[in-house]
């Protein structure tokens, strides 16, 4: 959802409630992986440097969500962030995943959490 500021440039909104749903599909789905992988929180954590042993689930990938979000856009409340920094968390967090964890995160909805591309290093 955009605006128009006063500048006539377009500033990202909240984000819409497929997203929100699609994020908590794709936290289920990741959780599922690493755990169906071998992974538990304890190896999933240390490859993020913390941890203990437990399996995966929804909560636990929406923790390690949140901190992560913490460090990129200041805000560890994922309902709080928009669209454009759902995104960039998405893309930093599948490319850790994938690096990682060998863990392929694909977001689940037809809807994108935002169109345009960010290069993740």
């Amino acid at each position: 959802m955009e605006f128009s500021d006063a500048d006539g440039g377009y500033k990202l909104t909240t984000r819409t409630t497929k997203q929100n749903s699609s994020l908590h599909v794709m936290a289920r789905q990741v959780a599922k992986q690493l755990n169906d992988a071998g992974f538990t929180q304890r190896t999933f954590w240390e490859a993020m440097k913390v941890g203990f042993d437990i399996p995966n689930s929804e909560h636990s990938i929406k923790e390690v969500l949140q901190s992560l979000s913490g460090t990129l856009n200041g805000e560890e409340q994922t309902h709080k962030l928009n669209t454009k920094e759902l995104q960039y968390l998405y893309e930093v967090f599948a490319h850790g995943m994938a690096t990682s964890c060998g863990i392929e995160v694909i977001w689940p909805a037809d809807e994108p959490p935002l169109i345009e591309e960010h290069e993740i290093a």
